[in-house]
């Protein structure tokens, strides 16, 4: 049986507030701020967890793809996903560890977001409640992944269903949801679409009768991958089923149906955003973005024009900074901390304490937090502040700098950094693409050795007597299971 979890936990104090781009500059989300809208993402992120730099997560160059949206959809997980600030809801296959899909959802909309049973375990779907323009209607969101027809999961699970349980679903969802479809579909559908048709009486009462063939051939969007495969006209019979249309190749912002997914031996599009017609009308943008090395697949940025009541809005929470550090010197006279006590700030917030009547659970609390903040006063006029230690290294893109990522190593990623962006920008070029999958391969074997080398000179390290502590101990001790865990 597949499960579906939420996770991300609760908002912590060290996390940044979520903030929304608006014309003029930028603005924290408060309770009365206006949504007029809503920015999607659909990425497959080919696994959470890297095999060389660990998990994807806690980098920040791959987080970024993700924290300017309201709402991502992300397929082939391998596992669950969560990211600080955003609600998850993560569904992976029962037994086998490819696939998996999960929506991440902004705490800001969380109270408006339910998730809806799919009898699916590449499929997963929540409605939010109330928020197209003009209408009490829901918006039914739905996140799909499909493995490729001669994948290992297919073969041995001898059937090809997804697509088919995909239609099941839709065709049990009532008219009062507008529907949004992303995800890879491994399929190539070439120029053609299923263009919505009015819905009429004969319409809804034949909903659940397979309508297969229905798309026209003269319903032509644009697309840089002009192959039509079998799994590509199962796509285009389904649409046409539930009476929906691409996005992409026919959308602003991808008006030449940009390759999604770019492989060793080529570029196609198989990652889709689909929707009813009602939706079709209110999308703002559809942008393919640039590949990147975390995944051979770019992400689908959508932005749609909605209405989000402004009154359930969930403010994202106040901070403040963390509280001093002293240090208590044991060598020093007592007596300056004694004496300290005698001036006459600290003598009148002694009176105050001694002054409050304390029967209720808010008198007790406000008498600790008076009582601390008079200690805190007394240590800042009497004690020397600790400094700030800063234990892990990062490197100018922020993210934690590990001990065997030498220089080298960053001057071949940000190499191969470049090269992806042009096989982005230049699909056909059958000379870049070999030579930016020659650049990946080296790099990963480089990744490897560095790691080796700097497990083993450790060891060296401690055998030879050089350096013997229990933090050297403890470094070994992570890097190794570390290392086994990838």
């Amino acid at each position: 049986m597949h499960q579906t979890t939420a996770t991300g936990g609760n908002l912590r104090a060290s996390q940044p507030a979520h903030r929304y781009k608006l014309q003029g500059g930028i603005m924290p989300m408060t309770k009365h701020s206006k949504r007029n809208s809503l920015q999607i993402v659909s990425w497959n992120i080919h696994g959470t967890m890297d095999r060389n730099m660990g998990s994807k997560s806690l980098n920040k160059e791959f987080t970024e793809h993700l924290l300017n949206s309201d709402i991502f959809c992300l397929q082939e997980t391998k596992g669950k996903f969560c990211i600080p600030d955003y609600k998850c809801f993560n569904k992976n296959r029962s037994n086998s560890k490819s696939g998996g899909v999960c929506i991440g959802v902004h705490r800001s909309l969380e109270k408006l977001v339910s998730v809806v049973n799919v009898d699916s375990d590449d499929i997963i779907a929540i409605r939010i409640k109330g928020v197209m323009q003009g209408s009490s209607e829901n918006l039914l969101i739905v996140n799909t992944y499909d493995s490729p027809p001669n994948s290992s999961y297919k073969k041995r699970k001898g059937n090809d269903e997804t697509l088919d349980e995909l239609l099941e679903f839709l065709t049990s969802i009532d008219d009062r949801n507008e529907i949004l479809i992303a995800g890879d579909f491994n399929a190539r559908t070439s120029v053609f679409n299923h263009e919505c048709l009015p819905m009429d009486e004969n319409w809804k009462n034949d909903r659940f009768v397979a309508k297969l063939s229905r798309y026209q051939k003269t319903d032509i969007r644009i697309s840089e991958d002009g192959t039509l495969n079998a799994r590509g006209k199962k796509l285009l019979d389904t649409i046409a089923c539930a009476n929906l249309t691409i996005l992409n190749g026919n959308t602003l912002g991808d008006i030449n149906g940009r390759y999604t997914c770019h492989l060793y031996n080529g570029s196609s599009v198989v990652d889709y955003i689909i929707t009813s017609e009602r939706i079709k009308s209110r999308i703002h943008h559809l942008i393919v973005g640039e590949l990147s090395n975390f995944s051979d697949h770019c992400p689908l940025n959508l932005k749609l024009d909605c209405s989000i009541p402004t009154n359930k809005l969930v403010v994202a929470g106040t901070y403040q900074n963390a509280p001093k550090r002293f240090k208590w010197n044991p060598s020093s006279d007592p007596s300056c901390f004694i004496s300290g006590q005698a001036a006459e700030e600290i003598q009148e917030g002694i009176r105050n304490i001694c002054n409050l009547s304390c029967r209720t659970n808010e008198d007790v609390y406000h008498c600790n937090e008076m009582l601390v903040k008079l200690y805190h006063r007394l240590a800042e006029n009497t004690l020397t502040s600790c400094k700030q230690q800063i234990k892990n290294r990062r490197n100018k893109s922020g993210n934690l700098q590990q001990p065997w990522f030498t220089d080298d190593l960053l001057n071949e990623k940000r190499r191969l950094n470049k090269y992806t962006r042009w096989l982005s920008k230049y699909p056909e070029d059958s000379k870049l693409r070999n030579k930016l999958f020659q650049l990946k391969k080296e790099y990963k074997k480089n990744i490897r050795r560095k790691k080796e080398e700097f497990i083993e000179y450790i060891n060296k390290d401690i055998e030879e007597g050089n350096n013997i502590s229990w933090s050297r101990f403890n470094d070994l001790k992570r890097h190794k299971e570390h290392h086994q865990r990838l």
